[in-house]
């Protein structure tokens, strides 16, 4: 009877109206204040930090209380769960009111139930401080399913994430005024019906929706089939993640967006140079789109730039140079930081395999990125013999400037981030190697992964940093698990985010002179 009777209790605690009572303590009616959700994003806009600070504490002891009520009751852990999600439920669809996106209570249940779980939430509500909290829970949560499965926890935690996730879509997507079919992905993604200033969800119908799901059902199912992939090449190694394990895997993934942000600040600071301005959040989502949207088809680093500028259109015009030169400035770096790396290893490790090829091949693609990096000091001359249409987009936002102090600093902020992300998902597996090893691994691979021919390095960039990892001593077989998880942080999670934030421009309405970078 207790497997019946805790789980309608803890639905009828979780439909407790605490945020409403809350926000008429405060001299608010969340029904009618803000966004109208009653939660406490809702009420800190509306009724201030205090108030929304302590609906999100009401609301997280209600999902720790749940879990310690089923456990008193020495319930087993499928209990326990759908004693946590019946309190969720109770949140999100009350019996004669509006709820709430149930975050709160959400977070309440997985510190109670997986503690080091809420890591991956955490990290992105910081995120979302800086590019927008509905964003941020998107991908603290819609994911959270994901982490769970590669870090093989119990099936009962996974089913767990998944009816957490599902509880906050679903809801998101219902909104405070029922369920808007043209406003269904934003509100999913975003929680607004409008993701940018200007943008009217009407402007999406029906036919752009359709549109919509052509892009985001490949990517899914090829998501879906990457994570297969993991589970299968790494279930007879990988065990369940110990806390320090998974804080190294959020660390990793943050480590990802960081060096994200600095090619965004990279763009930022060319469309300075040029005369104009673009915000930080612009830049960061035409980074994400470039470098993660754009590389789903071969050769997709070739068209990086038109796909940054296109992503920033909506802001400011003729922003295709300066993608230009981020894009030349990342690759230089990353030639140059390679080629050193490799001749560290090849003068400081006397012992590594294949010294000669090293060397040799060290000094060439040290050479080619200084080649690189000083044709990125000399774009707008090199701009001038291209054909005409090319050269008039390209050339009103180049310029020919050196490599400063700031801009040095921001490309190796860059590729030190995405080197770290490496040694970061090889720590939680066990693997260290020295600084240099692990950056020669990841640029060779990335090197490799660039050339033309199959979307996003597939294929290719694993292959090449297994055989990297093999010259440094690591077997492939031990490799290839990690290599395959570095790879689901590093560019399947980043490519994600990058059609969110991103691949609604491209499939929005095209004003008359859109056609413009």
């Amino acid at each position: 009877m207790k497997n019946y009777l805790v789980p309608l209790g803890a639905y009828i605690v979780g439909s407790l109206p605490l945020a409403f009572l809350v926000g008429r303590a405060f001299g608010v009616d969340l029904r009618r204040a803000g966004t109208g959700n009653m939660g406490a994003g809702n009420a800190m806009r509306s009724a201030g930090l205090l108030a929304g600070g302590t609906i999100a504490l009401l609301d997280g002891f209600k999902g720790i209380g749940a879990v310690v009520v089923a456990r008193a009751f020495g319930m087993p852990l499928w209990g326990v769960v759908l004693t946590a999600v019946a309190l969720v439920f109770g949140n999100n669809w009350p019996p004669a009111r509006r709820g709430g996106r149930g975050l709160a209570a959400s977070a309440g249940v997985i510190v109670t139930i997986q503690p080091w779980l809420i890591l991956w939430p955490f990290t992105w509500s910081v995120i979302g401080w800086k590019i927008g909290g509905g964003f941020a829970g998107f991908f603290g949560w819609g994911f959270l399913p994901v982490i769970a499965v590669v870090s093989r926890q119990p099936t009962e935690i996974v089913v767990l994430t998944v009816c957490l996730a599902l509880a906050m879509l679903v809801r998101r997507m219902q909104g405070n005024e029922g369920y808007v079919h043209a406003a269904a992905f934003f509100r999913a993604v975003y929680d607004t019906d409008r993701p940018w200033p200007g943008f009217a969800s009407e402007d999406l119908g029906p036919p752009g929706s359709r549109r919509a799901w052509r892009y985001l059902v490949p990517l899914g199912l090829a998501l879906s089939g990457y994570t297969v992939g993991v589970w299968w090449f790494t279930r007879g190694e990988l065990v369940t993640l110990s806390v320090v394990s998974g804080l190294l895997l959020v660390a990793a993934v943050g480590t990802e967006f960081i060096g994200k942000w600095m090619f965004g600040a990279m763009f930022r600071d060319g469309v300075h140079r040029s005369g104009s301005e673009v915000s930080r959040s612009t830049a960061f989502r035409a980074a994400l789109v470039g470098s993660g949207v754009a590389r789903l088809i071969p050769a997709g680093g070739a068209i990086t730039p038109v796909a940054m500028a296109w992503t920033a259109r909506k802001e400011v015009r003729g922003t295709a140079g300066a993608a230009v030169r981020a894009t030349a400035l990342n690759y230089g770096g990353l030639l140059v930081g390679t080629g050193g790396a490799l001749l560290w290893v090849w003068a400081r490790h006397p012992t590594t395999a294949h010294r000669e090829g090293i060397a040799g091949l060290g000094t060439v693609t040290l050479l080619i990125g200084v080649a690189v990096l000083f044709g990125s000091t000399r774009l707008a001359s090199l701009a001038r013999v291209l054909p005409g249409r090319l050269r008039d987009r390209f050339i009103p936002s180049l310029t020919n400037e050196g490599v400063d102090a700031r801009t040095l600093g921001m490309v190796v902020a860059r590729i030190t981030s995405e080197a770290a992300t490496l040694g970061l998902t090889l720590a939680a597996f066990g693997l260290h190697l020295k600084p240099s090893q692990t950056v020669a691994a990841f640029g060779a691979s990335q090197i490799v992964g660039g050339l033309p021919g199959t979307p996003g390095g597939l294929g290719l960039t694993e292959a090449g940093l297994v055989g990297g990892l093999a010259i440094f001593g690591v077997p492939a077989a031990v490799a290839l698990g990690p290599v395959l998880v570095f790879r689901v942080v590093s560019y399947w999670i980043p490519a994600a985010a990058g059609l969110v934030v991103g691949g609604m421009t491209f499939l929005g309405p095209r004003g008359g002179d859109d056609t413009d970078d």
